[in-house]
């Protein structure tokens, strides 16, 4: 039998042997145990996620639909890849199910309030959106005591989809909620965030797995008992089909008639398991023209089948439609999924994929159709923007096609701008670049057009945090602004950026600046439009650029005039009264505050922030404001104050429910605890505000926690407290200086010191020429204790000009957020104790003692002793071994009480040293010493012998070998010897 004898016989019989006989379902009985034991739990309120994962035709839809099959509370929704599906579509239909109120109103507004918001800003937006997503669903879960949420072919999810199925399994072991989420195998999928989605999962501990593999030969036999003659032939339809259950299904379907089983040489028909061309070929050899073509259009238009939507497409009557779905649900192309009037979809993806197959020659003419059919049933609504924008670009034949081509830029464009207020700029993204390549092939794409949608697609990256890439097509929109004579749009390309970590990105973006203000002065008066499309001014765009500038200066990149640029910038956006002028020139100001007398101004600013930050899209901008306070309550040694700033952050915490918020707090938090010693607190709000900043995707604001737990090792002297692995994790990055600085002091800690000491000898010169501005208060801490590690007399010198400024103060601006280091006096006296300047170094030490002291920075305080008693052990003088020793003790206690080992060892090791040289710098002999200062108390010789258990003439030799070796003539003397040398010892006020 030839295979187009086999097609024919397969036309023969499907339609017979199919109706009234639905397949069976056979084995998996482990899997239907796991699930069906999580359906009962999630009914005792312990939810979670379960991803059952195997390939394509394995039959996880099947056992599903099993397992879910007499469950209540159940709802579905199906991840679609190739219809243009917009951002969270499963989620979205699942949500509506359930109740129509639940779906958030940010997906139906524009992109403005996002492209108005800076990176970190918007990813805090969408974290806020994805916890209030979480929140529903849990809280309709709650409702329902126990829903399962069946989420199909996870793999072909959007990103924002698996961000929420990452947030969900966060607190989903907990709950009413159970999601079984179906996927294809990982090993298959090249899409980074569906690979991280099963890794975060796998490590949620809310998740379980459930992998589907071929039937074996004795479940290929038990699902062939109904066809006849089928168990003896069970070992070969299995060589046949793999086990796979979709081929063994359709081989079953065949083999129903007996005849039918084998040709003239007892062979199998032909049915590979890689190939379902066959399968599809036989299921549409049976249909009219007219039902063929409706099959092809609904493969065409995707996943869901509309009817309405299918008539548009194939010009028929509805009611002739649904006669064709009927036949097509009766060939076994279609599953019926609902009632009253019936709902379909096609019984598998891969059937589908063959349709598709199949019907190619009229693909673009059916795309075409159903683009317009769209473009008449939803109009401009956005959130289809994306399918009728798939369905354009599947219609275009050729380049010459131009309507085709322009109609995809167009709906492109406006899908771009739904996934970025959707809260999903990798998306927009890549959607604009689409847009652009297609804009390109048109051959007809203007300059001014050409700009606004590079502008379009530079925000979108900006937002995703793709900064090359957003400052190169910022760069080429600039250039396409410039040849269409168009400086609003020059302006609109510089204002993309806000700030930037990237050094490169921050002097490209500067410049670029510079030339967008040269072209406004060339212009003269001029209106242009913002990135939001707002209109400004010539006076507001040059406040802007001005202030967008300084900011980007101040913060990523030197500049010799940053202080003048950012007043200049500042004065300029306070006089025209600009919100985004003004908050870019606080920023940019804040950076460049890098004197102690600068704390006056650090509060006016703070308050300047506050109030400018009202807007929803400037509300971060608030929390700056009280950061910088805090910073300057600190360096003032003002607790009360630094406690009031802390609780309003908290309060801003709770009112804004933003995640930024929320981490700063957490910081704040974190930092205070740690500075009065209660290190359980402090490492668990680092901790919670770690977990924040992962769940955000800011890479910055994880990295703190690491830089937190690093200087608490050192506080504590506990090199444990760093995370295992972090010292590597930096090592690609070491090149930023701060995290240079970082690495090389976990390198220290943890003792590998050769390494640390390769970091070190290049960034110490970074004290000698300092960053001015506030970003250099971090190196200067951390190269400090580098410093000292490595007794460096020439760094420390360098060390000892930066801290000497500051002196007189409590903290260094951006302490409040990373970690308190305390009195800034100590590190003027370590700096001096280095270069031997010891009573320079005593004077400071003691200064910071008593700041310490007002601080209540008792961990600090602790190290201040013993650093001053290392001084006075050092200098010699008369009562310094004995001061140095009082120290000792104090510190020794304080760092048991808080838990201090490194401290605490370190007291140890001078009190034994201060004994040591006691000693040995003493003539007498301990036993000597002890009946002297009884002589000194007026005991006769007898009485001290009572009293030591000795004899009177042992007593008397001490006595008389006493006063030769200190020269004394008699007891009077002895005594007055000794008084003498306790008062040199103890002088009054130490």
């Amino acid at each position: 039998m030839h295979d187009g004898d086999a097609v024919r016989l397969f036309c023969q019989t499907w339609k017979v042997d199919i109706v009234g006989s639905p397949d069976m379902f056979v084995g998996r009985e482990h899997e239907m145990t796991v699930l069906r034991g999580k359906i009962a739990a999630v009914r005792e309120g312990r939810g979670g996620i379960i991803l059952v994962s195997g390939p394509a035709g394995i039959g996880k839809s099947r056992l599903v639909e099993e397992a879910v099959a007499d469950a209540p509370g159940v709802v579905r929704g199906r991840c679609v890849a190739d219809d243009g599906a917009p951002p969270l579509w499963p989620w979205l239909r699942i949500l509506r199910r359930i109740r129509a109120d639940l779906l958030p109103t940010e997906l139906t507004g524009t992109a403005t309030g996002v492209t108005a918001m800076d990176a970190s800003e918007s990813a805090g937006e969408r974290f806020r959106l994805l916890a209030g997503l979480t929140d529903a669903l849990l809280a309709a879960a709650e409702d329902f005591q126990g829903l399962v949420v069946v989420i199909e072919d996870l793999h072909d999810a959007d990103e924002v989809s698996l961000a929420l199925l990452r947030q969900v399994a966060i607190e989903a072991a907990h709950s009413w909620l159970l999601v079984i989420a179906t996927h294809r195998d990982a090993a298959t999928r090249q899409a980074t965030d569906f690979v991280r989605t099963l890794v975060d999962l796998a490590h949620s501990g809310a998740a379980s797995g459930v992998a589907l593999t071929p039937f074996a030969v004795s479940q290929v036999a038990r699902y062939l008992t109904a066809v006849p003659g089928g168990v003896a032939l069970a070992s070969l339809v299995h060589q046949r089909t793999g086990g796979l259950p979709l081929l063994v299904s359709a081989m079953a379907r065949l083999l129903r008639k007996t005849d039918a089983a084998r040709d003239s040489r007892g062979r199998l028909p032909t049915l590979p398991p890689a190939d379902l061309r066959l399968i599809v070929a036989g299921m549409l050899a049976g249909l009219d023209p007219e039902a063929r073509e409706t099959v092809a259009a609904a493969a065409a238009l995707g996943e869901g089948i509309d009817l309405g939507l299918l008539a548009d497409v194939t010009d028929l009557f509805p009611a002739a439609v649904a006669g064709h779905l009927a036949a097509l649900a009766q060939a076994g192309l279609l599953t019926v999924t609902g009632d009253a009037p019936p709902r379909y979809r096609f019984t598998h993806a891969l059937v589908r994929e063959g349709v598709v197959a199949e019907s190619a020659r009229v693909a673009a003419t059916l795309h075409r159709r159903a683009a317009l059919a769209l473009e008449r049933r939803v109009g401009a609504d956005p959130a289809h923007a994306a399918r009728i924008a798939a369905h354009w670009q599947r219609a275009t034949e050729d380049d010459n096609d131009t309507k085709a081509l322009r109609a995809t830029v167009r709906w492109t464009r406006a899908a771009a701008a739904y996934a970025l207020s959707a809260l999903s700029p990798e998306e927009a993204a890549s959607l604009l670049g689409q847009a652009l390549e297609t804009l390109d092939r048109t051959g007809g794409a203007g300059h001014v057009e050409r700009a606004e949608l590079l502008i379009e697609l530079a925000t979108a990256e900006y937002v995703a945090s793709r900064i090359p890439e957003c400052t190169g097509h910022c760069w080429d929109a600039a250039d396409a602004a410039d040849a269409a004579g168009r400086p609003d749009l020059l302006i609109a390309a510089a204002l993309v950026l806000r700030g930037v970590a990237d050094p490169a990105a921050a002097i490209r973006t500067a410049a670029l600046c510079d030339r967008a203000l040269s072209a406004l002065e060339a212009a003269g008066d001029v209106t242009g439009a913002d990135r939001d499309g707002g209109v400004i001014s010539s006076v507001v765009a040059r406040a802007r650029l001005l202030a967008r500038k300084a900011c980007l200066e101040a913060e990523s990149i030197r500049s010799a005039d940053g202080a003048s640029a950012s007043a200049e910038a500042l004065r300029l956006a306070e006089a025209c009264g600009d919100r985004t002028a003004l908050v870019d020139a606080v920023r940019a100001r804040v950076g460049t505050l890098g004197r102690p007398e600068d704390v006056n101004e650090r509060l006016r600013l703070g308050d300047l922030a506050i109030s400018a930050g009202m807007s929803p899209a400037e509300c971060m901008i608030t929390v700056l404001g009280h950061t910088w306070r805090l910073d300057a309550a600190y360096q003032l040694a003002n607790l009360s104050a630094v406690d009031d700033e802390v609780a309003r952050l908290g309060e801003l915490r709770a009112a804004l429910y933003h995640p930024h918020a929320h981490w700063y707090h957490l910081r704040v938090l974190a930092a205070r605890a740690a500075l009065g010693g209660r290190f359980d607190s402090a490492r668990s709000h680092s901790l919670e505000a770690r977990q924040v900043a992962t769940r955000m995707g800011d890479p910055f604001a994880v990295s703190v926690s690491g830089c937190f737990a690093t200087v608490l090792a050192l506080m504590r002297g506990d090199p444990r407290e760093i995370p295992e692995g972090y010292p590597a994790s930096l090592a690609p990055i070491v090149r930023i200086p701060v995290v240079g600085a970082t690495h090389a002091l976990c390198l220290y800690l943890t003792g590998e010191t050769d390494e640390a000491f390769a970091e070190y000898e290049h960034l110490r010169l970074l004290l000698r020429e300092p960053i001015s501005e506030v970003r250099g208060m971090v190196m200067l801490q951390l190269l400090t204790e580098l410093v000292e590690a490595f007794d460096d007399s020439e760094a420390a010198a360098w060390a000892h000009a930066d801290w000497l400024p500051w002196a007189a103060t409590a903290g260094l601006p951006g302490d409040s957020i990373t970690f308190s280091f305390g009195s800034c006096a100590r590190g003027v006296g370590r700096m001096a104790a280095i270069m031997g300047r010891l009573d320079e170094a005593i004077d400071a030490l003691r200064t910071a003692v008593d700041v310490n002291l007002r601080l209540d920075a008792r961990p600090w305080l602790t190290h201040t002793w013993l650093t001053l008693a290392d001084v006075l052990r050092r200098r010699a003088g008369p009562g310094d071994h004995a001061e140095a020793a009082g120290l000792a003790t104090r510190a020794a206690a304080e760092a048991r009480r808080l838990d201090l080992p490194g401290p605490l060892a370190r007291a140890h090791r001078s009190l034994i040293d201060i004994e040591t040289r006691r000693r040995a710098d003493d003539p007498l002999t301990t036993r000597e010493r002890e009946v002297a200062a009884l002589v000194a108390k007026a005991l006769s010789n007898r009485q001290i012998a009572e009293r030591l258990v000795l004899s009177e003439r042992t007593i008397e030799s001490h006595v008389r070998n006493t006063l030769t070796k200190l020269g004394l003539n008699n007891r009077t003397e002895l005594a007055a010897h000794l008084l003498g040398e306790q008062r040199r010892e103890h002088p009054p006020g130490k």
